[in-house]
């Protein structure tokens, strides 16, 4: 709940996107309903469903963020809704900009799991049956796998938020998250 209180409240500055700020409350909340669904161990399931969603997000704001151009993201705002780059994709990007590999490798090292436990993704309905009876079936560490990636994406776009938008509390709530990173790799689901 600290990390999420690093971002609750804070207001928009005249700089900030509409659109990066909405991502970064949409990741707020799905990190949020992962947290507490596997907290009170109640929805698993959708806690693994929105693991994707809160990772595209992540990727999304930070792009506009760190690469988009003003012209790209009227482009979003207003024309056509949508995102023309895939996850991977702007990840790459992203990682230009940096200069590192960080966010593609992640991607590409989860890619798999995102889609197959998202909604009606086969490795989801694999997990329904246990001993012959209808019950999810997760491992705890693939749990702990699954905080641990919801916190470090949650983490960096914490940091890069509170870089892009000059606010201390935010850079160190998001630094004190990133510095873990390498912990969070190893437990990496």
């Amino acid at each position: 709940y600290e990390i999420l209180s690093g971002l609750v409240g804070s207001e928009m500055c005249i700089r900030d996107s509409a659109i990066s700020v909405s991502l970064v409350s949409i990741t707020r909340h799905h990190y949020s309903t992962i947290f507490n669904s596997v907290k009170t161990h109640n929805q698993i399931n959708s806690a693994f469903a929105l693991l994707r969603p809160l990772v595209e997000a992540t990727y999304r704001a930070l792009w506009i963020m760190l690469v988009a151009t003003e012209n790209q993201v009227k482009r979003i705002g207003n024309a056509t809704r949508q995102f023309s780059s895939s996850p991977l994709t702007l990840a790459e990007k992203i990682d230009r900009k940096e200069g590192g590999t960080i966010f593609q490798s992640r991607y590409k090292s989860n890619s798999k799991l995102l889609n197959g436990m998202t909604h009606g993704g086969i490795e989801l309905i694999s997990r329904q049956v246990k001993d012959g009876y209808i019950e999810p079936n997760f491992e705890e560490l693939e749990l702990v796998g699954l905080l641990s990636e919801a916190t470090a994406n949650y983490g960096m776009l914490l940091f890069y938020y509170g870089k892009y938008v000059k606010d201390n509390d935010l850079l160190i709530t998001g630094g004190e998250i990133v510095k873990d990173i390498d912990l969070i790799k190893m437990l990496s689901i």
